[in-house]
C-alpha cells in the first residue's frame, strides 16, 4: 500500500501530462460543428500521419486517469488518510476524479457518432429532473430547448471539455500537490498511522534523483506501456 500511494501520484500527474500533450494535438484538427465533427474525427483517425496513435492514447489514458484516480481515493479512505492533517488532499484529490470523469463524458459527444449521441442524450436528459434549476441549466448545456444536438451543443460541450474540465483538473491538481506537500512534515510530527501519509512523510529531506526518480519513472512507464497495448489491441480487433 505504501508502493502504490507512492508512485501512484507520479503516474496520475504523468497521465494528466499526456492527456494535455494529445488534446493539443487533436484540438488543431478538430472543427466542432454538426457538419464537420465527424468529417474532422475521421480525418484525424485515418489521415493525419500517427492521428489514430494520438487518438488512441487521449482516449485509453482518460479512461486509465479515472481508474487511478479512483484507486488512489479509495486507497485514501481505506487507509485513513482523508482526516486531518490531510483532509485537503483527499477533497482535492476526489474533486480530480469527478473532473476527471467529466472529462470523458463530454468527450463522448465530441466524436459525433450515434454511440456518443444518445448516450450524451440520456445524460444530459437528467439534468430537467432537478427542481427550478433543471430546465435553465439543460439549456445552458444544450444551446437552446430543442431536445436534439446541434452545432450550438458541440461547442457547449467543447468549452467543457477543455476549459472547465481540462483547465478545472490542471487547477485542482496543482492544489493537490501543494496540499500534499503541506500535509507531508505535519502527518510526521503528529505520528500519523496512514500509509498514505507515512508513505511521503519522509521524503522531504531526501533528494528527489534517485530512487524517488526512478520509482516514479517505472509507474510512468508501466502506464503508458499499458495505454499503448489498449491502443494496439484495439486497431487488431476492429
Amino acid at each position: 500500500a505504501g508502493c502504490l500511494c507512492r508512485w501512484l501520484p507520479a503516474a496520475i500527474v504523468f497521465a494528466f501530462m499526456i492527456q494535455a500533450i494529445t488534446g493539443l494535438f487533436l484540438w488543431a484538427f478538430y472543427s466542432p460543428s454538426a457538419q464537420t465533427a465527424w468529417e474532422s474525427v475521421w480525418f484525424i483517425q485515418y489521415q493525419v500521419p500517427f492521428g489514430w496513435l494520438v487518438r488512441g492514447i487521449h482516449h485509453y489514458s482518460a479512461q486509465a486517469l479515472v481508474a487511478m484516480l479512483g484507486l488512489y481515493v479509495l486507497g485514501m479512505v481505506l487507509h485513513g488518510a482523508y482526516r486531518r492533517p490531510r483532509e485537503f488532499v483527499y477533497w482535492t484529490a476526489l474533486t480530480m476524479l469527478l473532473f476527471a470523469l467529466g472529462s470523458c463524458l463530454t468527450g463522448d459527444l465530441l466524436m459525433w457518432s450515434l454511440s456518443g449521441y444518445f448516450a450524451t442524450i440520456t445524460r444530459v436528459s437528467f439534468l430537467q429532473l432537478l427542481p427550478g434549476i433543471g430546465l435553465p441549466l439543460y439549456k445552458l448545456v444544450v444551446g437552446g430547448p430543442d431536445p436534439s444536438f446541434g452545432t450550438m451543443t458541440l461547442t457547449r460541450f467543447t468549452v467543457l471539455h477543455i476549459a472547465v474540465c481540462g483547465g478545472g483538473g490542471l487547477g485542482l491538481m496543482c492544489l493537490w500537490k501543494w496540499f500534499d506537500f503541506r500535509s507531508r512534515p505535519l502527518s510526521a510530527e503528529k505520528g500519523c498511522c496512514h500509509k498514505c501519509a507515512l508513505a511521503f512523510a519522509g521524503t522531504k529531506k531526501r533528494p528527489f534523483w534517485g530512487w524517488e526518480a526512478l520509482g516514479a519513472a517505472v509507474a510512468c512507464a508501466i502506464f503508458f506501456v499499458v495505454v499503448l497495448l489498449l491502443v494496439f489491441q484495439h486497431s487488431l480487433t476492429k
